[in-house]
């Protein structure tokens, strides 16, 4: 049966199908990015028909439209809606020099791919913070692979430590706050794409995931330390570090750990286990 997610972010917002076989007819108001994950079928677009598949990103433009001829199978499918003030703005901050226009049978540079594989790993999930900075990634992907010659400005391993640091401090300060990384690059006067790019590229991980993987870490202290007056339960550790509930920080262990909190709080200090909730 078939059924859909949606997820918003500042700047657009994304739609995941599951087993849809529906023959698709859309006009186009946004830069619709679309990646196959099963099955496959036949589009009519920009008067060329061609089939998708899985491994490609297509890209349909503002003021087009894109039809489904056939489907050969049910299939699942994401598509990335982006405004177009976005992808104009990415573009004049890369030195583009024109409009933003993609191949209509699609795109499989494996910088692209990648990028919309990273953006499906946050989709549904807590925060649109993360989901925005990754989708950012996958737009500036995307302009580069359009203009080849286009160029991120580079961001000195001195200004990307501050930037890191700045990350930390907010975190610290108030672990239940949202950290806005536009804020942070004008605090440093550079454009969010640049220290998203340059971060990235020099950390291995985007910010928000680096936040993520940091506040995990201090939870870790916190649990090694014990049960004490203001963390007399998981649930009150968890609150504390900023997430929204104790199975909130369950799912990030398991993903990160492969078990859940209460068996790593209990084996790295054993007053754990006189303790509920």
């Amino acid at each position: 049966m078939e059924r859909n997610e949606w997820s918003g972010f500042d700047g657009g917002f994304a739609l995941r199908m599951f087993d849809s076989a529906r023959l698709w007819r859309i006009v186009h108001l946004h830069y619709g990015l679309c990646m196959v994950q099963k099955g496959g079928a036949d589009w009519r677009y920009r008067s060329r028909h061609f089939s998708v598949g899985p491994g490609t990103a297509y890209m349909c433009e503002p003021g087009e439209v894109h039809a489904t001829s056939r489907v050969h199978c049910p299939g699942d499918f994401t598509v990335i809606f982006m405004e177009p003030e976005r992808m104009t703005e990415l573009a004049t901050e890369l030195g583009a020099p024109g409009p933003v226009h993609f191949p209509p049978a699609g795109m499989g540079a494996p910088g692209v791919v990648e990028a919309f594989q990273r953006t499906l790993g946050v989709l549904g999930g807590n925060g649109s913070d993360a989901l925005g900075q990754e989708v950012s990634g996958l737009a500036l992907r995307l302009v580069e692979t359009a203009f080849s010659r286009a160029r991120v400005e580079q961001l000195s391993d001195g200004m990307l430590a501050q930037a890191r640091r700045l990350l930390e401090e907010r975190l610290l300060a108030d672990p239940t706050k949202p950290i806005v990384l536009k804020a942070i690059a004008r605090e440093l006067n550079v454009s969010y794409s640049a220290l998203l790019h340059g971060f990235e590229k020099r950390y291995g991980v985007p910010p928000y995931r680096w936040v993520s993987l940091t506040r995990v870490q201090h939870v870790l202290s916190e649990l090694r330390r014990g049960p004490r007056s203001e963390f007399e339960s998981l649930t009150a550790v968890a609150m504390k570090w900023g997430y929204s509930d104790s199975a909130h920080m369950a799912r990030v262990f398991r993903r990160q750990w492969g078990a859940p909190p209460r068996a790593i709080a209990r084996q790295l200090n054993s007053k754990w286990e006189r303790v509920r909730g």
